[in-house]
C-alpha cells in the first residue's frame, strides 16, 4: 500500500511535466508522513502479538520487527531507484 501511495504521487508529478528525478524526490517528501503513519498503525496493530509470551513468541517477534522496518525503508529506496532509472 505504501508503494502505491508513493508511485501515484510520483506519477502525478511526472504527468504535470516535472522531471523524473525531481518528481521522485518531491513525491517522496510529500508522501513521507502518510507512509510513516501507515507503518505506525501497522506496528501498533501488531503490538499485542509482539508483547505475547506464548510458545514461539520470540521467533515471531523478530520476524515482524524486521518485516515492518525493512518494508518501510526499502519502499523509499526501491521506488526512488526504479523511477529515476
Amino acid at each position: 500500500l505504501n508503494g502505491l501511495v508513493l508511485i501515484s504521487a510520483i506519477n502525478k508529478r511526472v504527468q504535470d511535466g516535472t522531471e523524473a528525478a525531481t518528481a521522485v524526490i518531491d513525491g517522496a517528501m510529500e508522501r513521507l508522513r502518510p507512509v510513516l503513519m501507515t507503518a505506525l498503525v501497522e506496528i501498533l496493530g501488531l503490538l499485542p502479538f509482539l508483547l505475547s509470551n506464548g510458545v514461539g513468541a520470540r521467533i515471531k517477534e523478530s520476524r515482524i520487527d524486521s518485516r515492518v522496518t525493512c518494508e518501510t525503508f526499502f519502499n523509499f529506496i526501491n521506488i526512488r531507484a526504479h523511477c529515476v532509472c
